[in-house]
């Protein structure tokens, strides 16, 4: 099958219907303050001499996990809940010369306005699908424990911002990016995003506001001499599992 018969069999694919009160789920979600878990954390431990051997020890312990995972390769969330959504992406590599190919697969979702990975599968390399096979289940832990080291304040400001994406049908409501249109992905209304990232670079983002805005596609483009663009990698969904 080639990319011009699955990207018609994609378009015929009829996504889940996004019931009302999932939307609303979300937006309350992402505009309330998260439980205090994190902070009780912090206020216990900056109360205690050697506040930093016990972050290390906590470090210590997750990484200890990663034997764990071989065992038992299920994604071990640090909300202690399953995610609300899981979607499924292939990345490609463009040459000049030849036709964009497909380098990886990852499935994701997004939690206080950052995207985790729960798996990747690079057909051609081994070593890296064992890398992440080890690694992959423990990103939310490793990032319960970051914010031990980041504090608050940066969960909150990509909270803040995933929620103004949001609210504004997932444009940054500076006006700082771009809207160039909406297209349908995977079944899923997208608002695409357009920038440039430097001056010789562009990135296209197709993101889905009903799913807290996650990228369902995203091209990364050069100039050329003469103007023109061309692409040098992509990202696009193959599919969207709802966990009501």
């Amino acid at each position: 099958m080639n990319d011009t018969e699955l990207d018609d069999l994609l378009n015929q694919w009829a996504a889940p219907a996004v019931r009302p009160e999932w939307r609303q789920r979300v937006r309350a979600g992402l505009t309330q303050s998260r439980p205090g878990v994190t902070r009780s954390w912090k206020a216990r431990l900056s109360g205690l001499p050697g506040r930093g051997v016990l972050v290390g020890l906590a470090a210590g312990a997750v990484a200890s996990l990663l034997v764990v995972s071989v065992a038992f390769p299920q994604t071990m969330d640090y909300w202690g809940s399953a995610p609300p959504f899981i979607v499924t992406s292939e990345f490609t590599h463009c040459d000049p010369d030849a036709p964009c190919k497909v380098f990886s697969y990852m499935t994701s979702y997004i939690r206080d306005g950052r995207e985790f990975a729960t798996s990747h599968v690079f057909p051609e390399n081994p070593l890296l699908n064992m890398h992440h096979r080890l690694l992959d289940p423990f990103n939310s832990l490793m990032y319960g424990v970051t914010l031990l080291l980041e504090g608050d304040a940066k969960v909150d400001a990509d909270r803040s911002t995933r929620a103004a994406r949001i609210h504004n049908d997932c444009a940054l409501p500076d006006g700082s990016e771009q809207v160039i249109g909406h297209e349908t992905v995977v079944g899923y209304k997208t608002t695409v995003i357009q920038q440039m990232t430097a001056p010789d670079s562009r990135d296209t983002e197709w993101l889905a506001p009903d799913l807290e805005c996650i990228p369902l596609k995203t091209n990364f483009e050069k100039v050329m001499p003469d103007g023109s663009f061309e692409m040098t990698n992509g990202r696009r969904a193959l599919g969207v599992k709802l966990n009501h």
